[in-house]
């Protein structure tokens, strides 16, 4: 962001507070004028609304020491039960009862922010939603440790490093008939689930080096590995002319046209011996 370029604020809600206008700045920071639910106003910088630190002028974390919460609904929980410790904080902690019938430990906090609406496993289980916001199923292609579509990561590869899409690369794969074209063998398949995922006969995509145009380098789908397949191979050759020389040697060997020709009955003398020696 360009120097005395700010976001503006105004008219939105943090938490309990609604930004005013504009204040004074604090060591060169813009600071804000916020109204709070209570009616108290209160002033604080622009990291501090954007991130979520203050939500309040104070009177959250009041409430949240002091406030019986008992028999109240915060979203799909409903307190039942105060618990004897109090949070590292000196928050209150509270026994309450999800609508899927789990019973909850959460704190006052937690639950005044609106930090906390239902149990971990209804959380969970919200973010495990079968379809991403690109249309993939997750029930199919899985999801990532930190919940990200996998088939989302895949297609984000591919673009960035091969110019092509994931629909692009199923078509060549089908194209293929989902097999290397040198060793004829059958490729891993692209999903998480199928058969050879991620192993030793995985799906490279091979691509001339050459090349400066991604989409024009792809050549196509071969088997792969970290230590074997025909991907690895090609990419330590990667050169058409040394690779049609090579084919002419393995085709035509040298050794086995001297060995059965006359040549190999002549014997060296002992002069040519001597220097060869």
């Amino acid at each position: 962001m360009a120097k005395g370029i700010y976001k503006d604020l105004t008219g939105r809600q943090f938490g309990r507070l609604t930004v005013l206008e504009k204040s004074a700045k604090v060591a060169g920071r813009i600071t804000w004028k916020c109204l709070c639910t209570c009616g108290k106003t209160a002033y604080t910088l622009t990291g501090n609304l954007t991130k979520g630190i203050v939500k309040s002028c104070g009177c959250l974390q009041r409430e949240a020491v002091s406030k019986v919460l008992l028999g109240e609904v915060f979203g799909e929980l409903t307190v039942e039960e105060e618990l004897e410790k109090r949070t590292k904080g000196g928050y209150k902690r509270w026994k309450a009862r999800c609508s899927c019938g789990e019973l909850y430990d959460v704190s006052s906090l937690s639950l005044l922010s609106g930090t906390a609406r239902q149990c971990s496993k209804c959380s969970h289980a919200k973010l495990k939603r079968q379809f991403c916001v690109n249309g993939h199923d997750t029930y199919i292609w899985g999801r990532s440790s930190s919940q990200a579509c996998r088939a989302c990561i895949r297609d984000k590869h591919l673009r960035v490093h091969y110019g092509i899409t994931l629909l692009e690369f199923i078509g060549l794969y089908n194209y293929q008939n989902g097999k290397c074209l040198i060793c004829q063998k059958e490729l891993g398949g692209y999903l998480p689930k199928q058969p050879g995922f991620d192993r030793a006969m995985r799906i490279e995509v091979d691509h001339d080096h050459r090349v400066k145009n991604k989409r024009e380098s792809v050549r196509g789908l071969l088997c792969g590995g970290r230590f074997s397949g025909c991907n690895r191979k090609l990419g330590k050759i990667d050169n058409k002319e040394w690779l049609d020389s090579a084919t002419k040697y393995i085709a035509n060997p040298p050794a086995q046209i001297f060995l059965k020709g006359e040549n190999a009955k002549i014997q060296p003398t002992p002069a040519q011996a001597d220097k060869e020696t």
